[in-house]
């Protein structure tokens, strides 16, 4: 993924050839827990990304709302890496508490290799604006089809940068029955 590209695809495979045993993984966690050494602790949580170990979410979660920059942003990073079905619902979470990080986690977010329309979905109804409109942004960016009338309705939110994302997205969405939403729009 060309967001965590630390080491080539060839370095990553002997990665996990080598390093990927249930004793390493567990070493790895317990690193990734402690914070006594930052750039230890920022290797591991990397690593952990590289293992693709769903357990690992569990930890990355926490270490995600670290209060040291560096360490949370490397936790989004490996949390992305893994990919597993919980990671969108981790991150839409980090970037609905965490408004300074929600460029990053929304850049995270696109870059996931399945749909994640489920859970950015609950997001839509958020009370805060920012927040529904990187939802909706991110619903443009995914398989989104059967939200489209969820973001029809968002053309009519209180907020005037919700219903600028819903008609952006719907515009990105392609969907010709959408047309009647945006054409109301165009006197906001």
């Amino acid at each position: 993924q060309k967001y965590t590209v630390f080491f080539n695809e060839s370095e990553q495979q002997l990665f996990k050839e080598s390093f990927i045993t249930p004793a390493a993984i567990k070493a790895l966690e317990s690193r990734a827990k402690r914070p006594w050494n930052k750039w230890r602790r920022i290797e591991a949580i990397t690593a952990l990304g590289y293992t693709r170990s769903d357990p690992a979410l569990t930890i990355l979660e926490k270490t995600l709302y670290s209060r040291d920059e560096d360490v949370s942003y490397f936790s989004a990073l490996a949390i992305g890496q893994i990919g597993a079905m919980r990671s969108a619902g981790i991150l839409m979470n980090f970037l609905k508490n965490r408004p300074s990080t929600r460029r990053k986690a929304a850049s995270i977010l696109e870059t996931l290799n399945y749909n994640i329309a489920d859970d950015v979905i609950k997001f839509t109804d958020d009370t805060d604006p920012e927040v529904r409109v990187w939802a909706v942004r991110l619903l443009a960016k995914s398989e989104s089809g059967p939200y489209i009338k969820k973001v029809e309705a968002l053309t009519d939110d209180l907020s005037p940068d919700v219903r600028a994302a819903a008609c952006e997205s719907l515009g990105k969405l392609n969907d010709k029955n959408s047309k009647n939403a945006l054409i109301k729009c165009l006197k906001d």
